[in-house]
């Protein structure tokens, strides 16, 4: 059957929806290598800047269920145009940020606008099209995700490099404002959405206010300890509203995450599976950046261009993951994703400031493939499981948990990274009869960035006392780096342990193969087989 030729101004719908979708998930990875830049520019260190991103991640896995829910309620259009806006106001806000308190409200703000944006924009790019091009449009809008995602290490590191890290947020304004003129002018107004659906806005304040604690918790743990009564306070406080989280919406009508889906055992391991993948690859983007600009000398721009092996094996793995699944399976493909990424991440673990970075392309490249691999299928199993009527909040669900999981990974692998880096520097500044109090010791990891904190400590040592704590300062950040990595390759081979226990069937040969599904969640859709045992002779179907 021939395809319906586009429109003039379906082009336009669908090119603005995408152009949208790229603006978010550019700065899901593009802020990832100026964080060094920023800890300098703002005298900050990396415990408060590491909410830059965090504090984006939390917002937006907090609203974006809501985002689409407020979509069909109030209408696609009105509901992407005021996300664009916010999106592009907070973006400038925090480009002019004075303080890390400043820019890091910015960006949550900037996470509620992408939330509220991104299903509107998915909606929008499937509801204009004819039914025979709608698999086209889904094309387009994960294709744009990945290029997004793709391209924001690298134009972050240019940015970075040749003007400021604040040109990151700047440049999201312009695009944004072109979006905004093209969606107000071409896509016509759906007003008359469905208004049956509610929001559960109990259930999303619990939902932020709990993961909100939790982050707090796991960020304040280096400073304060785990046995402090604040960071139990914190985690008592995560774990009470997470209590009242579940009795709240065992009693609304239209929960925050519907219960028929979150019951659905084949939809939940796959997507606690796919976040343990996602969280290496939030660790990864943010502490490889960090190892080649803080403790090998690269420049932003460099570092930037340096996680490029990743994103690209990712991109390229993904177009093969629709042929790949039908001949493997599930299991398979899932478990054989997380492994690669769990070996990926224990190679670049190995590495010191004398190895080549030619040691570590390998391991990113394993990541990539992983991830292409490994995100693609599981998001498959887990939709796949539920019934077509809540395939869309499904994956909204899925795509929530999976960066849920992964902020906390990042948070926890950043309270590894500062709680053991300080320990180790405490015990190398003690071997060396160097005495700095706590306080002002945590403050020397700054000195791998340029801090004026930091170089304020420096300043106040004897000559010979800074010649000693600087290389100190590198060794004991390079072992807690290490540290990290193997933490992001264990949360890996957790999630391919969960996906050969407990996500598919047993594994089948590529030759016992079926009927044919679409595989969604990689840059493009595939058509792909399903595994079934033949039918012995004499035996009914179940």
């Amino acid at each position: 059957m021939s395809e319906d030729a586009l429109t003039t101004t379906q082009k336009l719908t669908l090119a603005a929806a995408g152009l949208a979708v790229v603006l978010v998930t550019m700065d899901f990875t593009a802020m990832d290598v100026v964080i060094t830049p920023i800890e300098k520019d703002l005298d900050s260190d990396l415990s408060t800047v590491q909410w830059v991103i965090n504090g984006y991640f939390l917002t937006f896995s907090a609203i974006l269920v809501t985002g689409g829910r407020l979509a069909d309620m109030f209408g696609r259009r009105r509901i992407l145009l005021i996300g664009i806006a916010i999106f592009a106001a907070m973006s400038l806000l925090g480009g002019l940020a004075q303080s890390a308190d400043w820019l890091i409200g910015a960006r949550a703000l900037q996470g509620v606008g992408a939330a509220l944006l991104w299903p509107a924009a998915m909606g929008i790019a499937f509801a204009v099209v004819p039914e025979n091009r709608k698999a086209m449009a889904m094309g387009l809008i994960i294709g744009a995700a990945g290029l997004g995602t793709a391209l924001g290490p690298a134009l972050g590191g240019l940015f970075g490099e040749l003007v400021s890290w604040r040109l990151v947020l700047f440049f999201n304004v312009p695009v944004a404002v072109l979006v905004f003129a093209v969606v107000a002018r071409v896509v016509r107004s759906d007003a008359d959405s469905e208004s049956s659906h509610k929001v559960d806005y109990a259930g999303i304040a619990l939902f932020a206010g709990a993961l909100a604690a939790l982050l707090l918790a796991i960020d304040q743990s280096s400073a304060w300890g785990w046995g402090d009564s604040r960071t139990i306070g914190l985690l008592a406080i995560s774990a009470l509203l997470g209590a009242v989280l579940v009795v709240v919406e065992a009693r609304v009508d239209q929960p925050l995450l519907p219960r028929d889906v979150i019951r659905n055992r084949r939809f939940v391991i796959p997507v606690l599976a796919a976040g343990a993948m996602a969280g290496p690859l939030f660790v990864v983007l943010l502490y490889v950046p960090q190892f080649l600009e803080k403790l090998k000398g690269w420049s932003t721009l460099a570092s930037g261009v340096g996680v490029l092996p990743l994103t690209i094996a990712l991109a390229l793995s993904a177009l093969l993951t629709g042929r790949l699944y039908g001949r493997f399976g599930a299991k398979v493909m899932v478990a054989g994703g997380a492994t690669a990424i769990a070996l990926g991440a224990f190679i670049i673990a190995l590495v010191d400031e004398a190895t080549s970075y030619a040691v570590v392309v390998p391991g990113l490249i394993l990541i990539g493939v992983g991830l292409g691999l490994g995100l693609a299928s599981a998001n498959t199993t887990a939709v796949g499981s539920t019934p077509p009527s809540r395939t869309a909040a499904a994956s909204g669900i899925a795509y929530m948990t999976r960066t849920m999981i992964a902020t906390v990974a990042l948070a926890i692998a950043t309270a590894i990274y500062l709680g053991v880096g300080d320990s180790r520097l405490a015990d190398s500044l003690n071997a060396a009869n160097v005495s700095i109090g706590g306080e002002k010791r945590a403050q020397l990891e700054g000195s791998l960035a340029g801090t004026e904190s930091a170089q304020a400590v420096l300043d106040e040592l004897p000559p010979e006392s800074a010649e000693q704590v600087t290389p100190a300062v590198d060794a004991a950040f390079l072992s807690a780096l290490h540290d990290v990595m193997f933490f992001a390759a264990a949360l890996a081979a957790v999630g391919a342990l969960v996906a050969l226990l407990f996500v598919g069937g047993r594994i089948e040969w590529p030759h016992r193969l079926r009927k044919s599904t679409v595989i969604t969640g990689g840059p493009s859709p595939h058509t792909v087989e399903h595994h079934e045992l033949p039918q012995e002779p004499g035996h009914a179907s179940r």
